[in-house]
């Protein structure tokens, strides 16, 4: 080639990589992750940050953040105990009733049961919950559960919560909640 075709070329490929990138979808806004530390990296006490739990009456349940095995980066949360059921839960979320919620997570189970749920409260008393599958193998497995606002119509608030039933110890990792246009 040509000393004068090469700087030609060199643009020629740079322009066609710039209009390519630019050409790609953009990120929706409305996908943001609406579960905070929902890859359960950030960590507060021994527990991933920003959730909680309870159990049954008579349970127990501990809620841990653990570096063993995560789905992915270095941290996930570790549910251990006995209880009918067991719940940790994130914060709440305020409902516009003109978008639609998914919730995805990771769960995996040495013991026990595991799932994931979406949980409805007006104001500050929960009013129900909708939930994923169990998960009963000691392997990660992607959960899914889509919001039903209109089996819930005085909700105002929902939140994302990993549930465990029985003799338990289970893990949970990369939790996202999305809301997108429409019903």
């Amino acid at each position: 080639m040509s000393k004068k075709v090469l700087p030609f070329v060199a643009i020629l490929v740079f322009a066609v990589a710039v209009a390519w990138a630019d050409d790609k979808p953009k990120a929706d806004p409305a996908a943001k992750n609406l579960v905070t530390n929902g890859n359960m990296e950030d960590v507060a006490d021994g527990k991933p940050a920003k959730w909680a739990s309870v159990a049954a009456e008579g349970g127990k349940i501990e809620l841990a953040s653990s570096a063993e095995q995560p789905k992915e980066g270095k941290r996930c949360m570790h549910l251990k105990g006995n209880a009918e059921w067991g719940v940790a839960y994130s914060e709440k979320v305020a409902l516009d009733r003109k978008k639609t919620y998914a919730l995805t997570g990771f769960a995996r189970a040495k013991s026990g049961t595991a799932h994931i749920k979406i949980d409805y409260y007006q104001g500050d008393t929960h009013i129900g919950m909708t939930e994923s599958d169990e998960v009963t193998a000691d392997k990660w497995q992607q959960l899914k559960v889509v919001a039903e606002l209109d089996k819930f119509p005085d909700a105002t608030h929902i939140l994302a919560a990993a549930v465990v039933t029985g003799e338990f110890e289970a893990w949970f990792d990369d939790f996202v909640m999305t809301m997108k246009e429409g019903k």
